[in-house]
């Protein structure tokens, strides 16, 4: 017989579903989806903003997508998604990331997909640019998930770390 999935493995499969060659999150693909396919599928949100010249969709409180704590979807000047930022209602752990995704490109034995960890304002955060997602931690656990345009063929075997303040 099969166990029942926890609470847990539920929100972690909802939000982390995400296989090699960037999958869209909740049916949205960061590059690819426009403005309106993003209100037909997650509704009104329930604040849109400008900033720096480009829209930001912002969806929390009732308006949150299941699983989230808020859900902001960055367009481009043409409307297009730019990334999504996720903020997950699920305490996720570095090994639930690493389980998923992939483990660390300088590890003894890679994953494909793999991460590189890099710095920012905010910390160390890791990125699989295979898979267009960013990973940002606080205190030992997933902050928020950003998810961008993948990278075929980028952060392969043994990728050296970089400093930057990409977010």
């Amino acid at each position: 017989m099969i166990a029942p999935m926890t609470p847990r493995a539920i929100a972690l499969f909802a939000l982390l579903s995400l296989p090699a060659w960037a999958k869209p999150w909740q049916g949205l693909e960061p590059g690819v989806t426009k403005k309106e396919s993003v209100t037909k599928h997650l509704g009104a949100p329930t604040k849109a903003q400008t900033e720096k010249g480009r829209e930001i969709l912002l969806y929390s409180g009732m308006q949150a997508v299941s699983g989230t704590h808020q859900v902001q979807v960055k367009l481009d000047e043409k409307g297009v998604i730019e990334r999504i930022d996720v903020y997950p209602v699920v305490v996720l752990k570095p090994s639930d990331v690493e389980t998923s995704y992939g483990s660390w490109c300088n590890a003894d034995e890679p994953t494909d997909p793999c991460y590189e960890k890099r710095k920012s304002s905010k910390g160390e955060y890791w990125l699989y640019q295979e898979l267009g997602l960013a990973v940002f931690f606080v205190d030992q656990r997933v902050e928020q998930l950003v998810y961008l345009p993948g990278k075929k063929g980028a952060a392969k075997k043994k990728a050296k770390p970089a400093d930057d303040d990409e977010e």
